[in-house]
């Protein structure tokens, strides 16, 4: 096998005009991956972040003639303004560029950026979607829809450099601020319209009690992650409440904990049983017992942590502005294929890129999807994995849903993560199984999975054996920790990492932890996967290089945290939230209106503003209490008088929609964001469509889900296996031959 020391971007050459946290992260994931990404721009670092945004980027001055000359010379640009957008279509349409198009969407986009993400929350449904004590929209500290817009737009740019490989042409790839929010928020995008908004007001520590953070004897927290039957059992055992299994309201049914007449006093019994002891005898109890936990952490100690280390995730950068500077470490690792060294950023006056004849075109007919022809074999389960396969099936791979005989068992609840796979039921346990599932191994480009470190060596079918059957494979892998460091093996659940990484403290403030209904760490591991997956293939077909690339829910924490992690002297400090947090300010927050339900988003730099907009008749006094003023006054007006006012006094606000709004928006479907969905029993539901859109290679069919082992036959076929041995494996249970799709539940467990 060829290996190579070249990152899997080398001479790919990006022009960075962004302006946006998506677009920033973007482009840096782009330089980690080794291009020579040229940024312009920059007189001063509004962020902190900014340090880790443009680590080995080259930055210069803004200058039209050398935008121009460096678009005229690069493969790629990056865009985050709808002007500059529709000045670059000519060059796209006559030469090989790949414009990647990140538009904010939002004109809030000009303001603050913690007010632009709030406002963006607010819009497309997350703000009313957290869970809360008193229900009502939360201002989301961390902006995790830019943070997960910039990795899925990276992962949907290297997709169309893999097609570029082929077919020699550029295209225009849009994944636009609300893209971002659907990727952040699909784990509850799974929308009825005919159903009114979900109860939030739950509990800061969402609606499961067998998932949530408890309270130990000294004050500290642990979260606890028995979300499965097998979890729970071992959970309850060693906190000494094995009964609670044995209630007739459980009965041993793990949906039984999810009905709202069991929270509560289940949620009782386990914080009684954690108050009995601190959190290190929890901890080592519980971990002893195999149990998915962790310890309540803060942003400022988490890439200290020794297992961050050790995954490489402690940066340390010179920076020319900030000085001696800690950042975070990419998300995904390549075994083949190292990641550029992390350098500072580089302030030039010019670039000397050589100008570059437009790149040859063939006659190929545009491709159903960037990925087309690409076959991925998927063994995810539950969320992580499953969501990596679907983001790639909707880039146009062929994607096999490779599960046990008896199905996922998260299939109900995980439809949303699994549509566009095909299904090939198979025990890899049994002997003739493994032999089977090696023979479409052959056929395959890419084998991913989540497994626990070690599970791949026990089936026999790790990149290393792998390889022995397919010298061009490559294999993806998403594990917790990462494989390696002191905690390398233990399990990893999203709330997990949250509550470690401190993304849980950030947004609980000077109060008790926040479990984000955001499942930040599971849908990140997801997109990270798929950008290194593209990765792996474009340097497969540029180096001749197959091999291993890895991701973690630890590494992506720290990804999905990035701005917030980066340490140099002065930085100011980390925005924290509070208990049921409505903003940070009196003038910047949501406030309710006298539509029954409904809540704005309020945005204005002075009360002087919200006199000329008549919601209050003068500045306030040293000492009112401002927040409760405007709630007063608000509170008489609808919605749709407190926005024309504020916005006609020149302020900013915006409704706070539900998921119900969301799913009635006509724009959800007409703008491709939803698609609607007809369920076995006739029940119409909205599943998330497109995520990214392709000028020239979109996907046009649309992603369906296959029934437990409805394309085992013809995939097994395929692998070369006679009619006979097909059927002599259904016959000893090896395989699964058909099915149709069965229940589809809407989740309920955040």
């Amino acid at each position: 096998m060829n290996t190579t020391s070249k990152p899997p971007l080398d001479g790919v050459r990006v022009v960075d005009l962004t302006d946006s946290i998506g677009g920033m992260t973007a482009t840096m994931l782009l330089a980690d991956l080794g291009a020579d990404v040229v940024r312009f721009g920059d007189s001063e670092d509004r962020l902190a972040g900014e340090v880790m945004w443009h680590r080995n980027k080259r930055v210069q001055p803004r200058s039209p003639e050398a935008e121009r000359a460096a678009i005229d010379a690069c493969d790629v640009v990056v865009t985050t303004d709808d002007a500059q957008s529709d000045a670059f279509a000519s060059v796209i349409d006559s030469s090989g560029v790949v414009h990647l198009d990140m538009p904010t969407l939002l004109p809030e986009a000009s303001a603050d950026a913690q007010v632009y993400e709030s406002m963006l929350c607010a819009w497309a449904g997350l703000s009313t979607r957290q869970s809360s004590y008193t229900g009502g929209p939360i201002e989301l500290v961390v902006p995790f829809v830019s943070y997960a817009q910039g990795v899925w737009a990276a992962a949907a740019l290297v997709a169309a450099l893999v097609e570029r490989q082929r077919s020699g042409r550029g295209q225009c790839v849009t994944v636009d601020a609300r893209h971002g929010a659907l990727i952040a928020a699909t784990t509850t995008s799974l929308l009825d319209p005919e159903a009114p908004a979900p109860n939030t007001a739950v509990g800061p520590h969402g609606p499961t009690p067998n998932y949530s953070p408890y309270r130990c004897s000294d004050g500290e927290w642990v979260f606890l992650a028995a979300l499965s039957g097998k979890f729970m059992k071992s959970a309850f055992a060693a906190l000494g409440i094995p009964q609670i299994l044995e209630d007739p309201r459980i009965a041993h049914n793990d949906a039984n904990f999810y009905l709202p007449a069991n929270q509560g006093w289940t949620r009782a019994m386990i914080a009684e049983a954690f108050l009995a002891h601190d959190r290190d005898h929890w901890l080592e109890t519980l971990q002893r017992a195999d149990v998915p936990c962790g310890p309540l952490g803060e942003p400022e100690q988490w890439l200290d942590q020794p297992q961050l280390g050790a995954i490489g995730q402690r940066v340390e950068l010179d920076d020319p502005r900030q000085g001696p500077s800690v950042t975070a470490g990419s998300p995904v690792t390549f075994a083949r294929t190292p990641l550029a060294p992390f350098r500072a950023r580089r302030f030039e006056q010019s670039t000397e890129w050589e100008h570059l004849d437009s790149v040859s075109t063939s006659d190929e007919a545009p491709s159903d999807g960037p990925l087309a022809g690409v076959r991925i074999l998927n063994l995810g389960t539950v969320v992580a994995g499953p969501f990596a396969g679907r983001l790639l099936a909707g880039l146009g791979a062929e994607v096999v849903k490779v599960e046990p005989p008896a199905g996922d068992s998260f299939r109900p609840r995980g439809h949303i993560y699994n549509r566009g796979n095909e299904s090939l039921a198979i025990d890899l346990r049994k002997d003739e199984g493994h032999r089977a599932f090696l023979r479409v191994v052959e056929t395959a480009d890419v084998v991913l999975d989540n497994y626990r470190p070690g599970v791949l060596q026990k089936l026999g079918i790790d990149h290393a054996a792998l390889e022995l059957v397919n010298s061009r494979i490559i294999t993806a892998s998403i594990t917790g920790f990462g494989g390696i460091g002191p905690l390398g093996t233990d399990p990893g659940f999203d709330p997990v990492l949250q509550a470690m990484s401190g993304m849980m403290s950030v947004q609980g403030g000077a109060d008790e932890p926040i479990f984000h209904t955001v499942a930040a760490n599971d849908l990140g591991a997801g997109a990270a996967l798929a950008l290194g997956v593209c990765a792996a293939l474009f340097a497969r077909e540029r180096q001749g290089v197959s091999q291993n690339v890895s991701t973690s829910l630890a590494a992506v924490s720290a990804y999905m945290l990035n701005g917030e992690l980066v340490k140099f002297a002065d930085r100011s400090p980390v925005s924290r939230g509070g208990r049921d947090f409505r903003g940070a300010t009196p003038l910047s927050r949501f406030y309710e209106t006298a539509d029954s339900g409904t809540w704005i988003r309020l945005h204005v730099e002075s009360a002087e503003t919200l006199v000329r907009a008549g919601i209050i008749d003068a500045i306030p006094d040293e000492g009112d209490d401002v927040a409760e003023l405007l709630a007063l006054s608000i509170g008489k007006l609808t919605a749709e008088t407190a926005i024309s006012r504020i916005h006609e006094a020149g302020g900013l606000a915006r409704v706070a929609r539900t998921t119900a709004d969301v799913a009635n928006d006509p724009n959800s479907v007409s703008g491709k964001y939803f698609i609607p969905v007809t369920r076995p029993d006739g029940k119409v539901l909205l599943f998330p469509s497109h995520y990214a859109r392709f000028s020239r290679t979109e996907r046009s069919s649309e992603l369906a889900m296959a029934g437990v082992g409805e394309q085992s036959r013809s995939l097994l076929t395929d692998a070369g296996l006679l009619g006979a041995e097909i059927d002599r494996l259904c016959d000893e249970g090896v395989v699964v031959d058909g099915g149709r799709v069965g229940k589809i539940e809407i989740a309920a467990y955040r």
